[in-house]
């Protein structure tokens, strides 16, 4: 998944603060690859997803994905590399111009060298159960999990119990 992919918002999902965040995914290597490309491509993926924000789209697909209240909107770049110095002054312009209306842009890591898809499965699964609690009566739960970047090829699902 890249960012090229300007007319579509990767993901959505609510924080535990109560922000709604639409996620932006970069495979492609600040580092190694063409970054004027790389920026064009972000400046109009920034660009479409403000304008999906300020025309009401992202409101009704978080309402037909089941959100019904946030607190304000996070627009957040996942790459594996810090992105360019032209990317980050295209986050804080953003910022800034959008700010007071409660939108706001960040980077952050899609690094993972030290964690494996076993942690990260056992912490969501752990967070899950402590979510339910141990009172409440179960005998199994089918939690689906989707990872983006190098970690979402890791293999298929496992049942926890």
């Amino acid at each position: 998944m890249t960012v090229s992919e300007h007319d579509r918002i990767d993901q959505v999902a609510v924080a535990p603060d109560g922000r709604l965040v639409l996620v932006m995914v970069e495979e492609r290597s600040y580092r190694d690859d063409d970054l004027v490309l790389l920026s064009e491509d972000f400046r109009r993926k920034i660009n479409s997803y403000v304008r999906a924000v300020k025309s009401g789209y992202v409101q009704d697909l978080a309402y037909a994905a089941g959100i019904r209240a946030y607190s304000a909107i996070d627009l957040v770049l996942f790459s594996e590399y810090y992105p360019p110095e032209l990317v980050q002054e295209m986050i804080d312009l953003t910022n800034c111009e959008l700010s007071s209306d409660g939108i706001r842009v960040s980077w952050e890591s899609l690094a993972y060298e030290d964690i494996d898809g076993e942690v990260i499965e056992r912490a969501l699964v752990d967070e899950v159960i402590g979510l339910i609690g141990a009172d409440w009566n179960w005998d199994s739960a089918l939690l689906w999990v989707v990872l983006v970047g190098q970690m979402g090829k890791i293999a298929a699902p496992k049942r926890w119990m």
